[in-house]
């Protein structure tokens, strides 16, 4: 199964009219993506707006100039004129319904699942159940703490027993019990017709950060997403019948979004779309195999464009006999656009409608009325059939409601229920008219509607694995600046940054594997080391660039250091100011560049380091945050502060081309892509979104392509193998490695993103040449990574 963008892009005002042209019926949707729709001023910030069986719209409003906040409800209007209405659906300047004041903002609202017209709204510590048809609570929940979020329990006709705290036997019915997290990172369960207190508790994620929670369908699997005590997002699954620990926790990242889980129980596909991400993640959960009870997605969604929210399409909206299982809304975070990613299953033919796929799903239609419900009634959804061949007209809502309850609602809700039955029906018929159907999505939709085949790579099966062959390392220095790698590695020897006076550099031999002793030997330079290199060409040569502007050179002895070396064998002063970078060529002998700011004065040099003679000298308008070698060395590339990169000749130190890269100064890092003559560098854009952009070295007046990544301040360092194209990133603080396929296409290939076993955090990362891997094994890739306290 693969994720895709059926529709491409569409903008946020034709959301109403896109779902009242898919969905048989509106109670099918939980959704927090109804912005401004037309003139309507309804908004939401950062809370649900759930769609109920009678035409109406929730929407938590927050009045300028008072600290309490209502619920209101807004009539949407779903007649066939208005279906047609390409302009988009209008909304009342007034809501039809509002209900008191909460003296805190609202966090969350949710309908309920099966009784009709029952409003969950989630306020400071509490969660109250409303009865909107006659405007009254009906039961107050207490949690102690804010509540972040809600979900309700959606279960099938073939429920089962369970043995709660109470001691006693209850049916676990569609609805009955509702789970919360809070503040206080404490999921609770309640049984709301029984008490206001909890009937069960756990603690779930360390994080300050706000979670998230779902109850996973018809399972006794509840599901999570947060953050852990270092800021890592992870994610969780709870038996409910076991609620003392999770059954498994797994980290994702270090991004600080916050997940939206979306769960289909059809499939048992939980996707999971992070605010500021650009990616859709996607798992399967097994609800049947406690010690297993996930699977990851092995292809996620990677767009281009950041996210802020996201939603599910109901089952009867999608593309059937297309194999599409699940789609998933995502609102850019600008909220000028609405990116569809489909899930699609592969076939051969479209021409039959695979059961195989799609089981019978639930209709989602209120089944008894909340009076009832609230007095202990309890049912179970109808379920209906997916085949288009047996699909048939919906009959309209039927409820056991009494007359007289109706009679007592307000006044500007009557109307909207006499209206109820024509509206829906209307809807009806416009879905199973296809030539009617048809007319209601905008033709500007049409026109860019495509099927957007996955990009596939030889790698796209890539995966790592690490072991830790150095550890009990003790003394590892962490302050080096951002455009040193503090780590280097050949055939021969680990260098390493040690904490203490003089600029120490820690050597240690490659086959000396094992524990660490107390005191590691090392390179003393005699002044504040800032960067440091071993020789490609000469394993026993590392070079440091430090503080007094000088740079050393030492031979190491072919069996390593056995005790602190003083003396370098060679040096020379390069620079007036501290040498930030060094850099050896890649093809030339005994040629390196160097890097200063020099005092306001930045200057690129080429050196012979055996002559000491300077070759070239490129002065920079202002200071690097990196700089690189072209594959053969005649070029250099970098990536200036003010926000641009430029190529010079190094020979000559003219400067060939210049353009805009990062709008970001934190950091960046440059590499050349093998002997194309392009470049990639990765940095930041506004706000601490990390991105990748791809140059033409011989026209750099606009990147060629730009990809944002995620909201992370950890930086990036970036590896290139020039034989398989792949494109290594290892984020220092973070204990992912991402993997990316450069080809021919302008966009990186997202191939897989490596989490270390344990999530042991990362400083540096350092690859081995290639004639150092096991091509027995199939391996492409070998190195090094540094963390604070070993080497893997």
């Amino acid at each position: 199964m693969h994720l895709q963008e059926p529709l491409g892009e569409f903008v946020v005002r034709k959301l109403i009219l896109i779902r009242s042209s898919y969905e048989a019926h509106p109670h099918a949707d939980t959704i927090n993506l109804l912005l401004s729709v037309g003139e309507a001023a309804v908004s939401a910030i950062n809370s649900d707006i759930p769609v109920s069986p009678v035409p109406y719209a929730v929407s938590p409003q927050y009045p300028s100039g008072y600290s309490n906040s209502a619920v209101k409800l807004w009539h949407v209007p779903c007649s066939a004129s208005e279906l047609n209405n390409t302009s988009g659906l209008a909304l009342p300047d007034l809501p039809a319904l509002t209900l008191p004041a909460e003296l805190k903002h609202i966090e969350t609202v949710m309908f309920h699942p099966i009784a009709c017209n029952l409003l969950s709204v989630a306020s400071a510590a509490q969660v109250k159940l409303w009865d909107v048809s006659h405007e009254t609570m009906a039961i107050t929940l207490d949690c102690s703490e804010v509540v972040q979020t809600i979900s309700w329990l959606l279960d099938d006709a073939d429920s089962i027993w369970m043995l709660l705290d109470r001691s006693i036997l209850h049916r676990k019915e569609d609805g009955q019990l509702l789970v919360s997290i809070s503040k206080d990172n404490m999921l609770r369960v309640f049984d709301p017709r029984v008490g206001s207190t909890p009937i069960k508790s756990v603690n779930s994620h360390n994080g300050i950060k706000p979670s998230r929670v779902v109850w996973a369908g018809a399972s006794n699997m509840i599901f999570s997403t947060g953050f852990n005590s270092k800021r890592d997002r992870e994610y969780s699954i709870w038996d409910f019948r076991n609620f003392t620990q999770s059954l498994v926790t797994n980290k994702l990242d270090t991004s600080p979004g916050i997940l939206t889980p979306l769960y289909d129980s059809d499939t048992k596909m939980m996707f999971l779309s992070g605010k500021g991400d650009t990616s859709v993640w996607w798992l399967e959960l097994k609800p049947e195999n406690e010690k297993s009870p996930v699977d990851v997605g092995v292809y996620p969604y990677v767009g281009s464009i950041t996210f802020s929210g996201a939603c599910l399409v109901p089952k009867l909206g999608l593309d059937i006999m297309g194999c599409e299982v699940a789609r998933v809304l995502n609102v850019a975070s600008d909220g000028s656009n609405i990116i569809p990613v489909s899930a699609v299953v592969p076939r051969k033919t479209h021409a039959d409608f695979h059961a195989d796929i799609f089981p019978d799903t639930r209709e989602d239609i209120p089944q008894v009325a909340v009076t009832e419900w609230l007095t202990g009634i309890n049912t179970t959804p109808r379920i209906v059939s997916l085949d288009p061949a047996k699909r048939q007209s919906f009959a309209p809502v039927t409820t056991t409601e009494s007359t007289a309850s109706l009679s007592t609602l307000p006044n500007q809700i009557q109307p909207l229920l006499d209206s109820t039955k024509n509206s829906i029906s209307d809807i009806q018929m416009q879905i199973n008219t296809p030539d009617s159907a048809s007319t209601t999505i905008p033709t500007a939709i049409k026109n860019s509607a495509k099927v957007n085949l996955p990009k596939h790579s030889a790698y796209r099966f890539i995966t790592g694995k690490s072991n830790t062959d150095y550890d009990d390392l003790k003394g590892l220095s962490v302050n080096f600046p951002n455009e040193t790698d503090a780590f280097q590695i050949n055939s021969k020897f680990i260098a390493f940054s040690i904490s203490g006076p003089g600029g120490r550099v820690g050597v240690w031999p490659v086959e000396s594997k094992g524990r660490f002793p107390v005191k590691i030997p090392c390179i003393v330079n005699g002044s504040e080391m800032l960067d440091f290199r071993l020789d490609p060409f000469n394993v026993h040569r590392l070079i440091t660039g430090c503080e007094d502007g000088r740079i050393r050179i030492f031979d190491l002895p072919a069996n390593g250091l056995t005790d602190d070396l003083y003396q370098e064998n060679n040096f020379f002063p390069a620079h007036n100011g501290r040498v930030v970078l060094l850099q050896f060529h890649p093809m030339a002998l005994d040629i390196i560049m160097s890097y200063s700011p020099e005092q306001d004065s930045p200057l690129i040099k080429i050196w012979n380091i055996c002559t000491k003679k300077l070759i070239s000298t490129m002065t920079l308008p202002d200071q690097a945050l990196s700089v690189a070698f072209s594959y053969d060395g005649n070029c250099i590339a970098a990536i200036l502060r003010d926000k641009t990169i430029r190529v010079y000749d190094s020979h000559t130190g003219l400067e060939l081309q210049s353009g805009p890269s990062h709008q970001g100064t934190k950091a960046a890092r440059i590499l050349w892509i093998g002997d194309t003559g392009r470049l990639v560098s990765v940095g930041y854009a506004r706000a601490n979104q990390r991105e990748i952009i791809q140059y033409d070295s011989q026209n750099l007046t606009l990147p060629v392509c730009s990809t944002p990544l995620d909201t992370s301040p950890s930086m990036l360092i970036p590896f290139y193998d020039h034989d398989t194209g792949l494109l290594i990133l290892c984020g220092r603080g973070e204990s992912v490695v991402t993997f990316y396929h450069l080809s021919t296409e302008p966009e990186p290939l997202f191939l897989t993103r490596y989490s270390v076993p344990g999530g042991i955090r990362q400083l540096s990362m350092a690859l081995l040449p290639k004639r150092h891997c096991n091509v027995k094994e199939i391996e492409v890739l070998k190195g090094f990574r540094l963390t604070p306290t070993s080497v893997e």
